[in-house]
């Protein structure tokens, strides 16, 4: 390689290159360039055109860079993915890194269903202490009849024995007669009760303290269920578009239905981060630079998640030119910066200058988006404790509304009932006139 020159074009997207005042300064492939010219001290130019896609055409030829590549104008393009079908138009060097398609979604946003506080135990749990109340009461209640009988003793009536049952669970006191077994079910009932109590309250505090996040897709087939959301592509003319239009898998044909193509980069990114149900499928070192640029306001809150598993994996490397001479030497390169954590650093090196440049003008402009960036970070920064709202006891009003309809009813039945006895004990009052005066009983 010595005295020898390169002539070189760079795949123009973030990570590949960083530039200022259109001059190259920075990135993983820009670095590797620069660092191996000096080593191997050979000379090179470097071409950096708008990135208009890389894609085969019908006709067999290659449109942009890759084409210069293949008719021998350029000897190298950086930043061309490995894959199988390039084989038969390119040189590769060993792998630099792996990377892939990923989509992007907004981070789940916290809610708090209105029945949170029956969440609190399990429904077994729930069924256990139906059965437990309803044996307490069965227990004490044949015990007293039990007695009643044996002994001649006065009984008590349904409402303290409902009062032995429940009153535990609500932390009062209960009217106890002097029956020895049922004040041994009672201690006993209470001893339980103070657990039960005990972790119920705890983990309602729980409950509110930590709401339920809602559910997220995180994989292609977690999106490819989810018909609710919006499904943008990032539009790049490059592997991911030509992926998904010629695969013939169930899941990503599914998505190809719903899907929009978005030819506004960053438009795309946004739309995942802001607009609800919405997700942008692009290469994932791309989304990590737009993120690091375009919506971080602080590097210890991200607004956006990436999904856990690719639709397709590609190996980062370099396109030569078949049987280039420089394939050897790049190839000693390309292992040394991967085996040594070189390229990986130069990529966190990248992303980091990105995320300087974006925090410094968020806050610096502090517009619109500035504004969308922290209500969507609402959740994560809102430390302070907040009051009770109806959703969190709205349970307990609804037994309450039950329980007084019910009262009203039966206070309604025993009034009618009640007026209907003390007519009939008044002699001669007509049938007729019996009627009308339990109408107006009922009215009042």
């Amino acid at each position: 390689m010595k005295n020898e020159h390169i002539r070189t074009t760079v795949i123009v997207v973030d990570p590949f290159i960083l530039l200022k005042n259109q001059t190259p300064v920075g990135g993983c492939y820009y670095n590797i360039l620069l660092e191996s010219s000096q080593l191997y001290n050979f000379t090179y130019d470097m071409e950096y055109p708008k990135f208009k896609g890389m894609v085969q055409l019908k006709n067999g030829t290659w449109i942009g860079q890759a084409g210069q590549v293949i008719r021998g104008e350029k000897d190298v393009i950086l930043g061309s993915a490995q894959t199988f079908a390039r084989y038969k138009y390119f040189d590769f060097p060993t792998i630099l890194d792996v990377s892939g398609i990923k989509f992007i979604t907004a981070l789940p946003h916290k809610t708090l269903d209105w029945a949170a506080v029956l969440y609190i135990f399990q429904p077994l749990t729930w069924v256990c202490l139906s059965i437990c109340c309803f044996g307490i009461f069965t227990l004490v209640y044949a015990s007293e009849l039990f007695f009643y009988h044996s002994n001649q003793r006065n009984c008590q009536n349904i409402t303290a024995i409902l009062g032995i049952t429940l009153n535990p669970l609500i932390e009062h006191g209960a009217t106890v007669s002097t029956f020895s077994l049922v004040r041994v079910i009672y201690t006993f009932w209470i001893l339980g009760c103070i657990v039960i109590v005990t972790f119920f309250k705890s983990d309602f505090v729980a409950y509110i303290t930590y709401p339920k996040h809602e559910e997220v897709p995180r994989t292609f087939f977690d999106l490819s269920q989810r018909p609710e959301y919006n499904i943008k592509l990032l539009q790049m003319n490059a592997a991911a578009t030509t992926f998904f239009n010629t695969t013939t898998s169930p899941v990503y044909s599914k998505l190809r239905q719903r899907m929009t193509l978005e030819k506004d980069w960053l438009q795309c990114i946004y739309a995942s981060a802001f607009e609800p149900k919405t997700v942008c499928i692009t290469f994932d070192f791309y989304g990590v630079s737009t993120i690091a640029q375009n919506l971080t306001w602080h590097r210890s809150f991200s607004n956006v998640q990436f999904s856990t598993d690719y639709a397709v994996e590609f190996q980062w490397s370099m396109g030569f030119t078949k049987n280039s001479k420089f394939l050897g030497t790049f190839n000693e390169v390309a292992r040394f910066v991967r085996d040594t954590g070189l390229f990986r650093k130069w990529k966190e090196d990248f992303y980091e200058s990105m995320r300087q440049d974006g925090i410094g003008w968020l806050k610096q402009t502090k517009g619109r988006v500035y504004e969308r960036i922290l209500n969507s970070l609402a959740d994560q920064l809102n430390l302070e404790a907040v009051p009770f709202i109806l959703k969190n006891v709205l349970v307990a009003f609804i037994i309450l509304t039950v329980g007084l309809s019910i009262a009203n009813l039966v206070f309604m039945w025993e009034r009618c009932s009640h007026s209907f006895k003390f007519l009939e004990k008044i002699p001669g009052i007509p049938k007729k006139r019996r009627q009308i005066f339990s109408r107006v009983i009922l009215l009042r």
